[in-house]
């Protein structure tokens, strides 16, 4: 079918969508006798799996700024629900160790209430991704689901993008004429590499599966409350696919995310079943609590940083497009809100005529260190828990020296004490 082209205008003042996260999207902005934007998604519709969660404070305030403080607070958990990270054998066994999380310290709380209007909250995306897109359609955005974008091309003289886009329902494709391209289109970003943007690569740290699971453990969190539960269980025979786990709050209490990390020699395209799945969210339980599986996911643990986010004033990325690593403290959706919030202020101040072109340079220049600051803390928080798991005997391949690890734990010896004086450094 003929590709249908919608003509260059005027420039009139614009702002674009400034509360994405994590979503395969492109914002292209036209412009006729009035502001208007479109965001296109390559999915069908918004997150069906709630991937991140924790929101801390920049991020919240982002969005207060644009009045979305009350919906968030909606749908979001705080305080209790999230006051602890846990370290236990299952979720009804042995506790190893807690620790304050997320401000809730005694010792700190106060700081983090003088420092933000805001407080962390935890937001699960299947949540926060329909306030944003209610939020886009009402402020003159039209968005389009199951929508490619294939390729683009610049026209330098006229200053503008032709964007060629393929609507995968009716396999129509057609022409898009805009000032501006946001690329916010995720880890197989398609503005990234055809910009040809240089990305800085680390080894990967391996292959993680996130298993969504109804099942109520009201009962077992009532003393011991939080949002994020590491389980470890060295003394027992595990399946490759399952080495020890995250058990992460999603609905308080009855909606959770099983996150399993294989052994580190697993192959990455390792299957398997539902019913091996089920089995082993049941060990990590550890009752008989009637457990449900939603939905089984794979993902990899990522070190890579864009080394440029832009292409000239107009070609912007931005999100995971630019910046993939692991959820290790909460850095993933929280730098993608900042990153778009940065660009959004900047352009509406240029599209004002407040600030000339050369100010949305400044986002490259601010936004790009930030990056590559996040993906190198969240992987070195990964790093840091095999000090954990070595304290605790989970590395040794051989169940028996993993049992002996474990049993010197407990015991009540000068080596006793000293493992567990190991495992308090490393804890803290």
């Amino acid at each position: 079918m003929a590709p249908h082209s919608i003509p260059p205008s005027s420039s009139p003042p614009l702002t674009p969508y400034n509360g994405s996260h994590r979503q395969e999207h492109h914002t292209l902005s036209t412009t006729d006798d009035q502001v208007f934007q479109t965001q296109y998604r390559a999915a069908p519709g918004t997150a069906n799996t709630p991937r991140v969660h924790i929101t801390n404070m920049a991020a919240l305030e982002c969005l207060r700024d644009v009045g979305l403080d009350r919906d968030v607070e909606q749908v979001s958990s705080k305080g209790h629900c999230m006051v602890h990270t846990r370290w236990c054998h299952s979720m009804a066994g042995e506790e190893y160790a807690r620790l304050y999380s997320w401000g809730n310290d005694p010792r700190r709380k106060g700081d983090y209430e003088m420092a933000s209007p805001c407080q962390p909250a935890d937001i699960p995306q299947t949540l926060l991704e329909p306030i944003l897109i209610r939020h886009a359609t009402h402020n003159k955005f039209q968005v389009r689901f199951d929508t490619v974008l294939t390729s683009f091309s610049k026209d330098d003289k006229k200053g503008r993008i032709v964007a060629t886009l393929k609507d995968k329902f009716s396999n129509l494709e057609y022409k898009i004429n805009t000032k501006y391209l946001f690329g916010a289109d995720g880890a197989q970003s398609q503005v990234v590499k055809q910009l040809d943007l240089p990305l800085e690569r680390k080894p990967g740290q391996g292959l993680a599966i996130n298993v969504l699971v109804k099942a109520d453990l009201s009962h077992l969190v009532k003393y011991r409350q939080g949002n994020l539960h590491w389980v470890m269980q060295p003394d027992k025979e595990h399946p490759q696919f399952g080495w020890m786990g995250i058990v992460r709050m999603v609905k308080p209490w009855d909606e959770w995310m099983f996150i399993l990390f294989p052994n580190r020699d697993c192959d990455p395209n390792i299957q398997a079943t539902k019913k091996e799945y089920l089995e082993r969210v049941t060990d990590f339980i550890g009752d008989d609590t009637p457990a449900e599986i939603l939905n089984v996911s794979k993902w990899f643990i990522n070190e890579i940083v864009a080394k440029r986010y832009s292409d000239g004033s107009y070609i912007h990325c931005l999100g995971d497009a630019v910046h993939r690593h692991p959820p290790m403290n909460g850095l993933g959706s929280n730098t993608c809100i900042q990153d778009a919030f940065n660009l959004a202020w900047k352009v509406a101040y240029v599209e004002k005529g407040i600030a000339s072109p050369a100010l949305l340079d400044t986002y490259n220049t601010e936004r790009q260190p930030v990056g590559k600051s996040i993906i190198t803390r969240a992987n070195d928080a990964f790093r840091d828990h095999f000090h954990v798991w070595d304290a605790m005997g989970a590395l040794p391949e051989k169940l028996e020296d993993r049992r002996k690890i474990v049993d010197e734990l407990a015991s009540p010896s000068p080596q006793g004490e000293e493992r567990r004086r190991r495992f308090r450094d490393v804890i803290t």
